[in-house]
């Protein structure tokens, strides 16, 4: 482990990120992938040539989000300013989890997620609050699979928020019973933050699950968690290749500035 990567690590532990990934890791993931992508002779994406990624050469806007090491530079530089951001906020912080069904996607059709239509959709609900909000997160997609068998590519948006309390985000963010016509769904989910770094981690994470719904003992759905498929990961990296790096981020009353995460006026998005 280099000087700048035991650095960045001792700094993660601070933020309770104590198992943040290495370098040597992401090689290893990387490898793999371009493994996943040859054993199925898929032909990689044009724009994207693997060989040439380095920890230091891939922390540029030219790269994919697709490339460990990329995202991970993305993600580390979004979860340290995250983190001295909020830490400049008086307000109590929220974990939020939304998952609309509008966001859902077919098996094969991942690429057409919309994160554009998620991200403007959370503007218009914030901006029912009575206050404004600072929030920090990300777009990611989870591969469900119902009681049936039936597999679906599920958009999730998880976000650390500031500027308002459980439940008036509750509220706002409440999605119309019209778009819920499967039972057990909980489209929306608002709770304390517990650990900030941890929140901050897991709403930039670059990894997809398998989320495999079953009965319980007390008759309640709830979803076991595996890995993705083979040809459900292809599908995900084939995605994320895709997408530049940053893409799935999502920012509400703060913009980054040179890698640095300054509040707009008014903390308007």
């Amino acid at each position: 482990m280099t000087g700048n990567e035991r650095q960045q690590h001792e700094l993660m532990a601070t933020l309770g990120l104590g198992d943040f990934e290495t370098w040597e890791q992401c090689a290893e993931r990387q490898a793999k992938m371009a493994r996943r992508f040859r054993n199925a002779d898929r032909q990689r994406p044009v724009n994207w040539i693997w060989e040439r990624c380095e920890p230091d050469a891939c922390a540029c806007t030219l790269c994919k989000d697709g490339c460990w090491f990329a995202s991970r530079h993305h993600r580390y530089q979004m979860i340290t300013e995250a983190h001295r951001l909020f830490n400049t906020q008086t307000d109590d912080l929220h974990f939020v989890s939304v998952a609309h069904p509008k966001w859902e996607l077919a098996v094969g059709n991942l690429a057409r997620a919309n994160i554009t239509a998620a991200r403007q959709w959370l503007y218009r609900r914030f901006k029912r609050l009575d206050t404004t909000v600072v929030a920090v997160g990300g777009f990611e997609a989870s591969m469900n699979v119902d009681l049936g068998g039936t597999s679906t590519w599920a958009g999730h948006v998880h976000l650390v928020v500031a500027g308002s309390d459980k439940p008036s985000l509750k509220k706002a963010l409440q999605i119309e019973k019209h778009y819920r016509s499967r039972p057990y769904s909980r489209p929306v989910d608002v709770r304390d933050v517990d650990n900030l770094g941890r929140r901050l981690g897991y709403s930039l994470k670059r990894i997809a699950r398998r989320r495999v719904a079953y009965i319980d003992g007390q008759g309640r759905q709830n979803r076991n968690q595996a890995n993705l498929a083979a040809s459900e990961q292809r599908e995900f990296d084939n995605w994320l290749l895709g997408l530049s790096v940053g893409d799935r981020t999502i920012l509400i009353g703060c913009r980054s500035h040179g890698g640095q995460l300054r509040l707009v006026n008014g903390h308007a998005g």
